[in-house]
């Protein structure tokens, strides 16, 4: 179940889902969101946050930390790269991605590039304030992971601004990072 409005979000998944979720969100009392999620640098009145979590995957929110209400419009249309990730060993090596694994990151220059829903409305058009969902993927379908032990996962996120003129920019997000331990059982055996 997922409801998100201006001052509440709820998402809740069931326990046998990878993304086992399950966070409340209520006006200006964030002692609950923050216990749960890893938090980022914003910029701009926005910043990443990271679901702390036991199993190899990541969920994340985008998270408005502006104190006031603003006429700025924000856009993450379908098949532009929301998030950027990188996974480290305790070593510090880089985990190389898996050879199947292509993100989307189409090119979008205007607003008018984007297409629009059943209602008229541009697709992932988003203003604040806003708690939302934002990306979600599980490492083991991203990364070549081989062995269990601790990692050091680093999320970038990305946004695309409405300027004036209808052109869209991207906004570059601080990223976040997250200790992830994998266990045995969480690492793919056979062929990668």
């Amino acid at each position: 179940m997922l409801f998100i409005n201006e001052r509440f979000l709820v998402i809740k998944a069931s326990e046998n889902n990878q993304s086992n979720v399950d966070i409340a969100v209520h006006g200006e009392n964030y002692t609950n969101f923050v216990s749960n999620f890893v938090l980022g640098q914003p910029t701009n009145d926005i910043c990443l946050a990271i679901l702390k979590s036991t199993k190899p995957s990541a969920f994340i929110c985008l998270y408005y930390v502006g104190r006031t209400n603003s006429n700025r419009f924000w856009m993450a249309p379908p098949r532009f790269q929301r998030a950027e990730y990188y996974l480290y060993d305790s070593s510090g090596k880089v985990m190389p991605y898996l050879a199947a694994y292509h993100p989307d990151n189409k090119a979008y220059k205007s607003i008018s590039d984007a297409a629009k829903n059943a209602h008229s409305v541009y697709e992932g058009l988003m203003a604040p304030p806003f708690t939302m969902p934002y990306d979600q993927i599980a490492l083991t379908n991203v990364f070549q992971v081989q062995h269990s032990g601790d990692y050091k996962l680093i999320v970038k996120g990305r946004i695309m601004k409405i300027n004036d003129d209808s052109s869209l920019s991207i906004l570059e997000i601080p990223p976040v990072s997250l200790l992830i331990h994998f266990r045995e059982e969480d690492v793919p055996h056979g062929p990668n």
